[in-house]
């Protein structure tokens, strides 16, 4: 006759290494998506985005920055991040005639807050 066994529940503790790491995983899963990447950080404005940026973590405890995007090129993604905590805005803004979400003007960021978008030939950037 077989023995009826029962599985036991048991808690996990992860220490602090594990669940640090598991954190960073969790805010890097978007680099997973659009390429893992070293971010850009910038702190001066202007600041004119470059082909190989990915993310663009600008910090406004200083002063206000402008993030001027490229000449569009169609599905390459960018994620700008407002790393301050001061109360300045991130002006993001699009390159000459380009719509940033369906208009030409510029799109701002909150601290803490952050923009993902993408370029379509026919839409601009979004």
């Amino acid at each position: 006759m077989a023995a009826n066994i029962q599985p036991v529940p048991r808690t996990i503790e992860y220490g602090e290494e594990v669940k640090r790491f598991l954190d960073l995983l969790r805010k890097l899963s978007l680099d997973l998506v659009i390429g893992i990447s070293i971010p850009t950080e910038v702190s001066t404005s202007p600041y004119t985005v470059l082909p190989n940026d990915l993310t663009i973590f600008a910090d406004t405890d200083t002063n206000a920055v402008t993030v001027n995007l490229p000449a569009g090129i169609p599905g390459k993604p960018y994620r700008i991040v407002n790393t301050g905590t001061s109360g300045r805005l991130v002006s993001i803004v699009p390159n000459g005639t380009e719509n940033l979400i369906g208009a030409n003007s510029a799109f701002t960021l909150n601290d803490g807050e952050a923009l993902i978008v993408a370029y379509s030939t026919t839409k601009g950037w979004y």
